[in-house]
Order: structure tokens, then C-alpha cells, then sequence
């Protein structure tokens, strides 16, 4: 294998979309950072990163994560950005894949 040939994990690239998808859905339309922080056999991690005037987009994510039933973590960074962590079912992130099928 060489070092150019990078490895995707689908379940991680999945997570990611629907991450997004799910912060579209709650009514946050500008640009978030998201990363999948583990994709493991039955959950999988993901943050969502606002920068600090964003804090309302942030809320919006946060109350709509809280109404779905999942247990979420934030966090203020000193660079000012906001973190919103969460760790969602796999069957939830492929669910929501079929659907869009």
C-alpha cells in the first residue's frame, strides 16, 4: 500500500453526511466543521465545531440533538470555538441513508 492511497471508512463518511444533514434539518444553514471521532461497532462519535458568534447555530444543533433522546456534551474551547459532541447509534446514521435511497 502506498502512502497516497488514504483509507474511508464508510461508516466515518457516513456519520459525517449525516451529521451535516441532521444540522441542515435543525436550521443550521452556513458552513459547520464536523468530525467523526470514532466510528466503532454499534455507536459512533461525531462533534460538531462553531466558531463563537455562531453560538445560536450551535443551540439549534444542540436542543434538536436533546429532542431526538441523545445525550450531548458542549464544550467552549479557548480559540472560541464551541463544541457539540454526541454519539449516535450506527443503525441511526444508516437509516437515515436509506431513506434518502
Amino acid at each position: 500500500m502506498s502512502d497516497e492511497t488514504a483509507t474511508v471508512d464508510p461508516m466515518a463518511e457516513a456519520a459525517e453526511k449525516w451529521a451535516r444533514d441532521f444540522a441542515v434539518r435543525a436550521g443550521v444553514v452556513h458552513p459547520i466543521s464536523v468530525k467523526t471521532i470514532l466510528a466503532g461497532v454499534t455507536r459512533t462519535g461525531i462533534d460538531f465545531f462553531f466558531e463563537r458568534p455562531s453560538e445560536f447555530a450551535a443551540a439549534r444543533v444542540l436542543m434538536s440533538l436533546i429532542d431526538q433522546g441523545e445525550e450531548v456534551t458542549v464544550k467552549v474551547h479557548a480559540d472560541n470555538w464551541i463544541r457539540v459532541s454526541v454519539s449516535v447509534e450506527n443503525d441511526r446514521i444508516t437509516q437515515g441513508e436509506e431513506d434518502e435511497a
